[in-house]
């Protein structure tokens, strides 16, 4: 079962209320902290709140 993750707006679960989109990679030579990162837009689609976070590569699960 996975955790829920709420919108700071409204509050719905954003595992069942949300959209993730990749925006930009982003390489370690132009990061501040020197990593490889995505840039991702996770939408609520109740309320519209857009959200951006920048996660490092090095974060993501490789899937096989």
């Amino acid at each position: 079962m996975s955790r829920v993750v709420p919108c700071r707006r409204c509050g719905v679960d954003l595992h069942h209320h949300g959209e993730v989109t990749a925006v930009d990679l982003v390489c370690a030579a132009d990061d501040l902290e020197g990593k490889d990162r995505v840039d991702l837009i996770l939408e609520c689609d109740c309320c519209g709140t857009k959200f951006n976070a920048f996660v490092p590569v090095d974060d993501f699960k490789v899937i096989e």
